[in-house]
């Protein structure tokens, strides 16, 4: 006596239902989207005799990364500048704190900050993560997740004032901030 199958398929967006039958075996394969396998995205099936209960897989819905528009600048802005660090040595302790105030994360791989001098910082490979923020230091050091360094050995932001301009990779203005100097740093938020 033969088993009669039941296929349970959860079918998302277009779908093709191939079925490949030989002597020894039964091969289903579900698919969705993409031309070649290698683009495919497969989905889950199930194969159960008949009168057995199942249950059919639905996906896990997941949120779509936040994309900027080509085009569009994103809400990433210098937030402080700090010139003349009350530890005495401005090398030492000068940086510019970049924030991202985008949903989502923003690469700011091959991106230019610089002074009035234009003196340039080129952001190395580096993706800032949604509400974080990184320190661009003018020492040398090691970069991390919150850290980059620009490795000078002078510093960079006059005491009595300058500009910082932060530019995308494509050379457009996402944000600048002056300062007059005196004191120590400057919140430009």
């Amino acid at each position: 006596m033969k088993n009669k199958y039941r296929v349970l398929v959860a079918l998302a967006g277009f779908a093709a239902l191939f079925l490949f039958i030989t002597s020894t075996m039964t091969t289903w394969v579900v698919y969705s989207g993409g031309t070649t396998p290698e683009a495919l995205n497969y989905l889950p099936l199930i194969i159960a005799p008949e009168g057995t209960p199942t249950v059919t897989p639905t996906a896990t819905p997941t949120a779509a990364p936040t994309v900027i528009p080509p085009g569009s600048v994103p809400n990433v802005v210098i937030d402080q500048i700090v010139y003349d660090p009350s530890s005495g040595n401005d090398l030492d302790g000068e940086y510019v704190r970049i924030l991202n105030n985008e949903a989502g994360p923003v690469d700011l791989t091959d991106w230019r900050l610089s002074d009035e001098a234009n003196t340039v910082f080129v952001f190395p490979e580096f993706v800032l993560e949604a509400g974080t923020t990184v320190r661009v230091w003018v020492k040398e050091g090691s970069n991390n997740d919150s850290n980059l360094y620009w490795g000078r050995n002078r510093s960079v932001w006059n005491n009595a004032g300058d500009t910082a301009e932060l530019k995308n990779s494509n050379s457009v203005l996402v944000d600048l901030c002056s300062y007059p100097g005196g004191g120590n740093s400057s919140n430009c938020n």
